[in-house]
């Protein structure tokens, strides 16, 4: 086998000559052009048949040079380059523009082609290193970009590094040599690339996918496969960076010598090994038994089992050392995997407290839900009819449902306070009511203004006055409506907001420059607010410093995880009257996505953590609470079908924890009538899950979840009958 090894090296070596004596014989021809003045010109998109034909005559001379081109430390490059049907093509690049001219055998114009182009000869590797040296640069083989052919490509500077000159060389003659290095037709010798691509050979015929299965194969090592009905040894050394050289040998001709010994020798091995076997079979047996039982002990530790382990009785002393071990180690396991559990559940629910604690809306919503969720999916675990065919009782996927109701609403880490906690519809990190108010009060000075200059010039004092008090009447009027719209308690339709825009036009005069004491990106967002003061400004607008632009979003990303919510534009838009035209609560559209989007990226968040096996489905129960059965939830508008049983079932917690919370400042909490009625609503929608919803009520598991967390003012009569449709 030694042979092989030392043929391929010898091979190695001679393919390597081989390749030099070509790059030898282009630099001498290279090295000629050195002083050929011709070239030195500046490279313009004029057709130049002088230059043309000179280049044309040296790749005529060497039909093994594909292309030869030269290029210009301003970026400029020409390149003419012989193609397969005795035609040519001449490439000129000019500032990012490339022109291609298609050649006959005469270069006479065929064909002329102007576009845009990225190409900059100057980050070319063989531009550079040319650069480096006063030496002939030559690469290493590779394709080359313009044939695909294996080449190599030389690379000079000429005229005190003013010019490159490089040129493709095309290594064709590679397979002759080959052929002539092949000893006999039992021998295949290939070169092939890293990624398996053969491009030369010794072989008239072969299979290039068979040898692209050993790339992995240690260099040098000897290796078996099999090529149509033949069996052969191979090897391969690093010919270059990225070029193996293979040798494969029949391997009927390197084991002919060798067959007889070889059958000799296996006959005398498979006596020995026949009479092992009966040795092995007898000494064994009195064993076997002692390691079945501690094969049955490791199934309980690999089950985790740990408590169940047991040390095994049996005379030979390093099996009961081993039993004894097994029993520590499982201890051992037991107790860190506890530990490790606590642990986990410690900060699990120190996550879910400090959202909690984050926003007063919120507080004790992330305790409570995993109780709820709970307490139901027990109920629904010993429910016999509508439920008989539901099993929850594995406690790893028991496990992973409480995580997933404690951490459902983790994303919320990432949710601006001022967004969750937004009471009135100009509020921001504060109520900018307080900035219209005061324009209200300038404008109050200035009718006040205007009534006494109007006496200076000796208008009637009384028809002043009265047009004073119609005029602060109507600011008192229009801020009031204002104020009142702010709150969004009532629906906002289209003659309010008329109303809203009719007052937005009047105007009051500013004096102090607004683009004075900001804070960098406040700044970059007044940018086009510089104007001549004194100034008139609307007295409500919708100006660009009131868009936050959306920036740095990954939509594929977003299209990854599947997410179907739709993303607003901007991340935030401050408008005054779009602020105050919302039609139905306190909310635009980019604050509710803000708010939607936590559960993005509670799902984020929790999938890229890396859970056990037994804990996989912890993102998935945590990121569904959202979802509707008819596929208008959110983020991934999933439907009933696609939505499990415990995903349900922590909907409706997350729903009647929210509608009956009772330490949410904003909201008077729901007694039990009036969420169990707004919940027989959600059903009837189509929003949550008929069945669970039904034992949920008729259970009585919302009544000893209210007993616990509820106040005794919400803890009302509930007509289970009309709930549940059956009166």
């Amino acid at each position: 086998m030694t042979s092989i090894t030392h043929e391929i090296n010898n091979t190695r070596d001679a393919v390597k000559k081989d390749i030099q004596e070509i790059v030898d014989e282009t630099s001498s021809v290279l090295y000629s052009y050195k002083n050929k003045k011709e070239l030195y010109k500046t490279i313009t998109f004029t057709y130049n048949k002088e230059i043309l034909t000179t280049l044309q005559h040296f790749l005529k001379r060497h039909p093994e040079r594909g292309a030869i081109y030269f290029a210009q430390p301003n970026g400029r490059f020409f390149e003419l380059l012989r193609l397969p049907n005795k035609e040519w093509k001449n490439i000129i690049v000019i500032n990012k523009i490339k022109q291609t001219l298609l050649l006959d055998k005469n270069l006479h114009i065929l064909k002329t082609v102007r576009k845009n182009t990225a190409f900059d000869v100057r980050k070319r590797s063989w531009y550079i290193q040319a650069l480096q040296t006063d030496k002939l640069i030559s690469s290493k083989p590779y394709h080359l970009a313009n044939s695909n052919k294996l080449g190599i490509t030389l690379s000079l500077s000429l005229k005190k590094k003013a010019y490159v000159l490089g040129v493709d060389t095309h290594l064709e003659a590679i397979n002759t040599f080959l052929h002539k290095l092949q000893n006999d037709d039992a021998t295949n010798i290939f070169l092939y690339s890293n990624k398996g691509r053969i491009f030369a050979d010794s072989m008239r015929q072969h299979d290039k996918k068979v040898f692209s299965k050993y790339l992995t194969m240690q260099e040098n090592k000897i290796f078996i496969f099999q090529k149509r009905e033949k069996k052969y040894f191979g090897v391969y050394t690093q010919l270059f960076s990225d070029t193996k050289l293979g040798l494969a040998v029949d391997a009927k001709k390197v084991l002919a010598p060798y067959r007889h010994i070889l059958f000799n020798s296996l006959l005398i091995a498979l006596l020995l090994l026949i009479i092992a076997l009966v040795f092995v079979f007898f000494s064994t047996n009195f064993i076997t038994k002692t390691i079945k039982k501690l094969i049955a002990e490791n199934e309980k530790i690999k089950n985790r089992k740990f408590e169940n382990v047991t040390a095994v009785q049996t005379n030979i002393k390093e099996f009961q050392e081993l039993s004894r071990s097994q029993v520590e180690m499982s201890q051992s396991i037991h107790n860190y995997q506890k530990q490790l559990q606590s642990l986990l559940d410690a900060i699990v629910q120190l996550i879910a407290k400090a959202i909690d604690a984050k926003s007063p809306y919120t507080a004790g919503h992330c305790e409570r839900v995993p109780v709820l969720a709970q307490m139901l999916l027990e109920t629904l675990n010993k429910e016999d009819k509508l439920f008989k065919d539901f099993h929850f009782d594995d406690e790893d996927e028991k496990k992973a449902f409480k995580l997933g109701a404690w951490l459902h609403d983790c994303g919320k880490v990432t949710t601006p306070e001022y967004v969750i906690d937004k009471s009135v519809k100009l509020e921001t990190i504060y109520n900018r009511i307080h900035e219209i108010r005061m324009r209200f009060e300038v404008l109050y000075r200035d009718a006040y203004i205007s009534y006494l200059e109007a006496l200076a010039k000796g208008e009637a004092e009384e028809e002043s006055k009265n047009r004073l008090k119609r005029r602060q009447q109507q600011l008192h009027d229009d801020f009031a409506f204002i104020a009142t719209s702010n709150v969004g308690s009532e629906f906002m339709d289209e003659s309010k907001q008329r109303r809203i825009k009719t007052i937005a036009q009047e105007e009051w005069t500013r004096y102090f420059d607004n683009t004075l004491g900001l804070g960098e990106s406040e700044t970059q967002r007044y940018y086009e607010e510089k104007r001549v003061l004194p100034t008139q400004e609307k007295l409500l607008d919708d100006k660009a410093y009131h868009i936050i632009q959306r920036e740095n979003f990954n939509f594929e990303e977003y299209k990854h995880y599947r997410f179907k919510e739709d993303v607003p534009k901007q991340l935030y838009n401050y408008g005054e009257i779009y602020n105050l035209c919302i039609e139905k609560g306190t909310l635009t559209t980019e604050e509710r996505y803000k708010i939607n989007e936590h559960i993005i990226m509670t799902i984020k968040m929790l999938e890229a953590i890396p859970f056990p096996d037994k804990l996989h489905n912890v993102a998935k129960y945590a990121g569904t609470h959202h979802e509707k059965l008819d596929g208008s939830g959110y983020p991934r508008k999933l439907t009933k079908e696609r939505l499990s049983i415990p995903e349900r079932v922590m909907a409706i917690a997350d729903i009647f924890e929210a509608l009956c919370a009772s330490d949410r400042p904003y909201k008077k909490a729901k007694t039990l009538s009036q969420a169990l009625q707004i919940m027989h609503y959600m059903v009837k929608d189509g929003h949550i899950d008929g069945e669970i919803f039904s034992v949920f009520v008729s259970s009585g598991t919302y009544l000893k979840y209210a007993k616990q967390f509820l106040q005794e003012d919400q803890i009302d009569a509930v007509n289970t009958k009309k709930i549940l449709g059956e009166s």
